[in-house]
């Protein structure tokens, strides 16, 4: 019988990790139900909040208030573009009236994944 495998330490997530776990694997899901106006809800409130845990901001993670503290992190900015953009794409969404198709919301949700694979 081998002991040493009741001895050995389980290796346990950073909190980067696991946030980074659980934004991928809520996407994921999202990719995979059919569209419907809450599942653009959802993938707002997933997007705001992987934001607001991943740079620490005091503040809800509204367009203006990321752009803003988003430029006093130091993240490179090819990164910084992709995440004004996604941003925008929500503002355009919640307060402008423009409407994400489901085609439209798929693509995003890939490109916030990827997103989350650099910069994690």
């Amino acid at each position: 019988m081998n002991f040493l495998g009741l001895f050995k330490k389980k290796k346990v997530p950073s909190k980067k990790q696991e946030l980074k776990n659980l934004a991928l694997k809520k996407l994921t899901k999202l990719k995979l139900k059919r569209f419907s106006p809450k599942k653009t809800e959802e993938f707002i409130r997933v997007f705001r909040i992987y934001m607001q845990k991943k740079f620490n901001f005091k503040d809800q993670a509204t367009h203006q208030n990321l752009l803003k503290n988003i430029q006093q992190k130091r993240i490179k900015k090819n990164l910084k573009k992709k995440i004004e953009e996604i941003s925008l794409r929500i503002d355009q969404n919640e307060y402008q009236g423009m409407l994400i198709s489901g085609q439209e919301l798929n693509i995003i949700i890939e490109e916030l994944k990827k997103l989350i694979e650099e910069i994690n």
